[in-house]
């Protein structure tokens, strides 16, 4: 087995350094037309999106692991015959990188506002891994934080990570309260009706791989939207490729 690393951000080039210590690893590069005898699983950053001409360009028969990928991408690798492996599979991997990205979450709001963090009201969209990661250590802290869910059944339980939680459905009701939003929903959940009612100079960081709003019609109103996905790579390069590298020894594709 030859592990090929593309190198792509910082957290990438840990797990090569990593993976290099324990197993034949080189690192990989679309350009570089390299033939390999032996099988190959090629390691993407979670944050990397394949285009269609990527995948297509991929060693025959390899194995690949990274993030989510598109419908559209899956179909080209499973017709050429590319096992895919997406981390976020691995509820380990998942848990541990949302605590990172929750850490990360944190410095944002540190660095990102003019207040003390205990000024803040701040309120997570979501209460998925990341967002039950971002609203329990933002309470546990001590910030002021509440969970805004459009899944019934995470509703009440949002209510054991945050000081309150609501229905994502009340949003506009309750969004214009709030100093700094976070975004986990990678969906675009905050249409002109909402955007109109966030208080100006509110940051929005948006954590999801999609946007959660139209960013031309959002620069038409007075908050500040700060995309800010693939945290972990930014924030705790190490510590996340870490926890990459463990996941993908521990659980070889194929």
């Amino acid at each position: 087995m030859v592990y090929l690393v593309e190198c792509s951000d910082q957290r990438n080039i840990f797990v090569f350094e990593i993976l290099k210590e324990r197993q034949n690893c080189a690192e990989f590069k679309f350009s570089d037309g390299s033939a390999y005898e032996m099988s190959v699983t090629v390691v993407f950053s979670p944050a990397r999106k394949l285009l269609p001409d990527e995948a297509r360009a991929l060693p025959a028969d390899a194995a690949v692991v990274g993030g989510a990928q598109s419908d559209g991408v899956l179909g080209i690798l499973d017709a050429r015959g590319i096992q895919y492996r997406n981390l976020l599979s691995d509820e380990e991997y998942a848990v541990r990188n949302a605590k990172l990205t929750a850490e990360a979450a944190l410095s944002l709001i540190i660095g990102g506002t003019d207040k003390s963090v205990f000024e803040n009201n701040v309120l997570v969209l979501g209460c998925g891994r990341v967002g039950k990661a971002v609203a329990l250590l933002l309470a546990k802290t001590g910030i002021k934080t509440a969970v805004a869910t459009f899944d019934q059944a995470e509703l009440a339980a949002a209510a054991l990570y945050a000081d309150t939680a609501f229905p994502g459905q009340d949003l506009s009701a309750h969004i214009g309260g709030f100093d700094v939003v976070i975004n986990t929903i990678p969906a675009k959940i905050l249409d002109g009706a909402i955007l109109e009612k966030i208080a100006p100079g509110t940051m929005l960081f948006e954590l999801a791989s999609v946007d959660c709003l139209d960013r031309g019609e959002a620069r038409g109103y007075p908050f500040e939207y700060v995309p800010a996905p693939g945290l972990p790579a930014k924030y705790s390069a190490r510590a996340a490729a870490a926890i990459m590298a463990k996941s993908i020894l521990a659980r070889a594709v194929g």
